[in-house]
């Protein structure tokens, strides 16, 4: 499913994977009933997805019913902005943002839409505050 903003890097998008085993397992083998992922390139929510889907595959849980939300920053939120026009596509756009990481042309963007459309959840968009502090 999907590709990884560092597609040649496996071991890197297996281990993205490990933070939804990770969920479940501290939940006592269930599954949550949401979950908040920050989204930047749209692999960690892809691949958070992706683990929920496969243990409920293989039957360590029994039920799938979690809620996806997906965080963006407001200066910087290609995927939540393609999401609220219902579109598949994601429009690059230049970051306006101190929130890091913020990546304007998201590589797994069109993967992260799919677990977020599939019951009509959401991504919310997040202001920053300027800081003037080093």
């Amino acid at each position: 499913m999907g590709i990884c903003e560092h597609q040649y890097q496996a071991v890197l998008c297996r281990g993205l994977q490990d933070t939804g085993f990770e969920i479940i397992e501290q939940l006592g083998w269930k599954a949550p009933d949401n979950v908040v992922v920050p989204c930047a390139s749209g692999s960690l929510l892809t691949k958070v997805w992706k683990s929920f889907k496969e243990f409920k595959i293989i039957g360590i849980i029994k039920e799938l019913e979690t809620k996806m939300f997906a965080a963006q920053a407001t200066g910087c939120a290609p995927i939540s902005v393609a999401l609220k026009q219902g579109n598949d596509v994601i429009r690059p756009v230049k970051p306006n943002t101190i929130a890091n990481p913020c990546i304007g042309n998201p590589a797994d963007g069109f993967y992260a839409i799919q677990p977020l459309r599939r019951r009509a959840d959401t991504l919310r968009m997040f202001r920053t505050r300027k800081s003037s502090r080093a």
